[in-house]
């Protein structure tokens, strides 16, 4: 069963950001997909439920360096 988190971060920057943030969890066994926008700070992973926890996915993301400010 496909999901999407949304999160919302704060140290966000530049468009290189998104190149590199797409690449690390689209190697993440489980994540079908995932949009970035550094102007709104906004993350979008489209995931397996079944393979790959919302709370794993965000972990994933903080110890990449952001700090998650919404979950949704």
């Amino acid at each position: 069963m496909l999901d999407i988190l949304r999160l919302t971060v704060r140290n966000a920057a530049g468009s290189g950001w998104e190149h590199a943030l797409k690449e690390a969890l689209r190697s993440v066994d489980g994540v079908v997909g995932v949009t970035a926008s550094y102007k709104a700070s906004l993350i979008g992973i489209t995931f397996d439920a079944a393979r790959i926890s919302r709370e794993a996915l965000r972990a994933r993301v903080e110890a990449l360096g952001y700090d998650v400010i919404t979950c949704g």
